[in-house]
């Protein structure tokens, strides 16, 4: 990974109900999926891997850590969102 990156971490909440979680998390999967790349938030099993999604894209892709950023406002995680500016 050399460049300049856009790194976040969202973290989805487990909240009083986890089947809502998981659906949020489901909607993070396909979003990525669809926008950026696949990336397996659920094990084998059906079980989420972890609350906390993590979404990189170079400098010259801003638009799209820009539009996972939106997505996430979408789902109400504006506030569980971690942004990082990396020269690498």
């Amino acid at each position: 990974m050399t460049g300049r990156w856009h790194v976040m971490r969202v973290t989805i909440p487990p909240g009083e109900d986890p089947v809502l979680a998981a659906n949020t998390l489901r909607r993070v999967e396909a979003w990525l999926a669809t926008h950026h790349r696949p990336v397996a938030l659920f094990s084998p099993s059906g079980k989420p891997r972890s609350r906390h999604v993590c979404f990189a894209a170079p400098a010259e892709q801003a638009d799209k850590a820009l539009a996972f950023r939106m997505f996430c406002r979408e789902l109400g995680l504006e506030g569980r969102i971690v942004q990082w500016r990396i020269d690498a």
